[in-house]
């Protein structure tokens, strides 16, 4: 009898052995099919090999990859019900992260799907199990009405103690780091943007933004960044007699994501606002913004420039110069980077780093919207102040600006409001998400537009809101352009930042403030800002906010097709940005 058990258990484990190899090679032509953009014929294989082996993850995920495209597909071509394609696809992914936890890739696509079916608490628990093969527990099928909050804290504990491991990993690891992504939007959607935030620098390796343990469940209104217009302490009241006497509208270009019609566009709506575009300053901006551009007192104008960031300064000016325009200056990457050398910051050992041998010469450019980042250093507000021609001595304050914005009238009420927040205590001042249909969350902010001072003193001491740029250097800079995947959530990481991070990265301390502050600029009624997909669809305002901004699709390109098709909302915005 023994001798009969032993045999039917090498015959067991021969035929499993047997069943895999054929799943191996089931799903091995399934790639082929897939590489050779045959989905139909991949999704046959792929689902052989499972019915052949059930225990093969990469089967499962392939499956689904392959039941995903044929999904798209579907959607695209209109035909059959692609909903259902995609739920087959999340069940196969989730198969797969089941049987081997810590499968990036399967978290990942998984996660993805559950966030377009607005489920942010079962998109977290996914991603998180990607990123953490020790993690208790395994995925399951979102159940209706289960907001999973005790699993989801705990998860989120795990993902701390980890935090720095997992940030490892993404650098180099693709689909490590698209799991990181989705979970950074799936907390923030589920309400736990504290959590976010606080699990974010505990990656890069930043002290808690805030005494005690972070929170991790849902936020109460004292988990929630400060912001400004809260009681401020008389250490961090501002100190200014007078508001800055110039504005420097800012704008950044890079790639070919945006065509040279949109900076054109940009320079054409600002020059609608009566602004002195061309004489020095000769009143504090405070004279000039009671009401209109002009003083009440003494007829002057404020004194306004457009400068642009950009790799291609040829093709800016060339845009700027079809029709009217009041951009002043284009600064091209190598002109940050002697400005950033000399002011000693992170900036210039960054760009060294990564231009090396063989650049273009025109500066390096750094990835994306990091650029973004760039214009809050010490070296940017020097460049800024001088292609502006912001006289010595004098504050001025920067506005940025996408180039993706419209501007539909006279901007003054917006740069007011930000001027207000700056002189409340705010370091920066940037859109809230409160408000914002695109966005799909609270607490959160949006730089579609920003706003801080450029002082006088730029160049000789670090301005505060430079930290956001400082706090970058070494090991932590390589980090965060792999986990960080949003200049807003970057945005949110650091602001408020303690002192003790910019002592710990090497930066020069900042004596005052000592936490950065975030002013945010309110979109909730589409008084002074409003983004497109909140305005298309609530009733149209007879009288369309100054600054309309576009974070997601469509674009402004796009506006003059949708008012063809009867959207009145493209129309009138189109006749705005043509």
């Amino acid at each position: 009898m023994a001798a009969l058990a032993a045999e039917s258990t090498r015959a067991a484990k021969l035929g499993a052995l047997l069943s895999r190899r054929r799943a191996r090679e089931l799903n091995d032509a399934g790639r082929v099919f897939l590489e050779s953009g045959l989905p139909a014929k991949a999704e046959r294989c792929f689902g052989a090999a499972v019915a052949e082996c059930d225990g093969f993850a990469p089967a499962w995920h392939n499956f689904g990859v392959a039941t995903l495209l044929l999904a798209n597909q579907a959607k695209h071509e209109g035909v059959g019900d692609h909903t259902v394609l995609r739920g087959r696809a999340l069940r196969y992914f989730l198969a797969a992260l089941r049987l081997r936890p810590g499968f990036a890739a399967a978290a990942a696509n998984a996660s993805a799907l559950q966030l377009q079916a607005q489920q942010p608490e079962a998109a977290c628990e996914t991603a998180a199990h990607g990123l953490l093969p020790s993690a208790s527990g395994r995925p399951r099928e979102p159940v209706a009405g289960d907001r999973r909050g005790g699993v989801l804290d705990e998860l989120v504990r795990v993902l701390h103690a980890d935090a720095l491991a997992i940030a490892r990993r993404c650098v180099g690891d693709e689909d490590a780091l698209r799991a990181v992504s989705n979970l950074a939007t799936a907390l923030r959607m589920a309400g736990r943007h504290a959590a976010a935030v606080s699990l974010w620098r505990s990656m890069l390796g930043m002290a808690p933004c805030g005494p005690g343990t972070p929170a991790v469940g849902p936020e109460s209104a004292a988990d929630r960044p400060p912001v400004a217009g809260a009681p401020i302490p008389s250490s961090r009241a501002p100190a200014r007699d007078a508001r800055p006497a110039h504005v420097v509208f800012v704008c950044a270009r890079w790639g070919d994501k945006y065509g040279p019609q949109y900076l054109s566009a940009l320079a054409r709506g600002l020059g609608r606002s009566k602004f002195d575009w061309s004489s020095r300053p000769t009143a504090p901006l405070a004279a000039g913004l009671p009401g209109d551009a002009g003083s009440a007192t003494s007829g002057t104008r404020v004194r306004a420039s457009l400068v642009c960031m950009t790799d291609d300064v040829g093709a800016a000016l060339e845009a700027a110069s079809a029709g009217e325009s009041v951009l002043s200056a284009a600064l091209s990457f190598a002109d940050l980077d002697a400005a950033e050398a000399a002011c000693g910051s992170v900036g210039a050992a960054r760009s060294a780093e990564e231009s090396g041998p063989g650049g273009t010469g025109r500066g390096a450019s750094w990835p994306g919207w990091w650029n973004k980042a760039r214009l809050l250093g010490a070296g940017a507000s020097r460049c800024l102040r001088a292609a502006a021609g912001v006289a010595d001595g004098q504050d001025a304050v920067a506005v940025f600006l996408d180039l993706d914005v419209v501007i539909t009238g006279c901007i003054l009420p917006v740069v007011r409001r930000c001027m207000d927040l700056l002189e409340e205590g705010s370091d920066l001042v940037a859109l809230g998400t409160e408000g914002m249909l695109c966005e799909a969350r609270a607490d959160g902010v949006n730089s579609s537009v920003m706003a801080w001072i450029l002082d006088s003193n730029s160049g000789r001491r670090r301005s505060p809101h430079a930290a956001a740029l400082d706090c970058l250097s070494g090991e932590r800079c390589r980090v965060a352009m792999a986990v960080v995947h949003r200049f807003d959530h970057w945005l949110e990481i650091v602001f408020p930042l303690p002192a003790g991070d910019l002592l710990a990265s090497g930066a020069a301390a900042v004596s005052e403030p000592s936490c950065l502050r975030m002013g945010r600029l309110s979109c909730e009624h589409g008084n002074l800002v409003g983004d497109f997909s909140t305005l298309a669809g609530a009733s149209t305002p007879a009288r369309l906010p100054p600054v309309v901004v576009f974070p997601l699709d469509p674009k402004p390109h796009r506006l003059l097709e949708l008012s063809r098709s009867g959207h009145e909302l493209a129309g009138r915005l189109a006749r705005q940005w043509a």
